[in-house]
């Protein structure tokens, strides 16, 4: 991340307006960092992580998923659209925890995925598409 003094922020503000398209800017004056240039969208990402900050549940204090914390940043249109796929998403998962089929660890899975792709890697190329 570029870190400016104010004074050269200020008067070299198109560039660096252009340098925050890449990646955020720290302002400096008198050695001190006293803010942050961003783009637009990396304004965006901040307040929603700060609002995501905000409805993360302490633990303790929770007594739902951290997904009814996190469920108003998903993107939804409505209050309505949000409930639903929060009811769908909640039986798959229930589904998934009380079904019968055998139980795998996190890391045979992963090993499973990364053979499965190293492999895929060194196959011939398909020629039906």
């Amino acid at each position: 991340m570029p870190t400016v003094d104010a004074a050269t922020f200020q008067r070299d503000f198109g560039r660096y307006r252009d340098v925050a398209d890449q990646e955020p800017v720290r302002v400096t004056s008198q050695g001190k960092v006293v803010g942050a240039f961003l783009s637009s969208h990396d304004l965006e990402d901040y307040e929603r992580l700060k609002r995501l900050e905000r409805r993360i549940p302490v633990a303790g204090e929770a007594e739902h998923n951290v997904v009814d914390a996190t469920k108003a940043t998903a993107g939804f249109h409505s209050a309505d659209e949000q409930e639903a796929y929060d009811c769908w998403y909640r039986g798959k998962v229930e589904a998934a925890l009380a079904g019968d089929k055998s139980r795998i660890s996190h890391e045979v899975a992963m090993a499973r995925i990364d053979a499965l792709i190293e492999s895929k890697r060194h196959a011939p190329p398909r020629l039906d598409r």
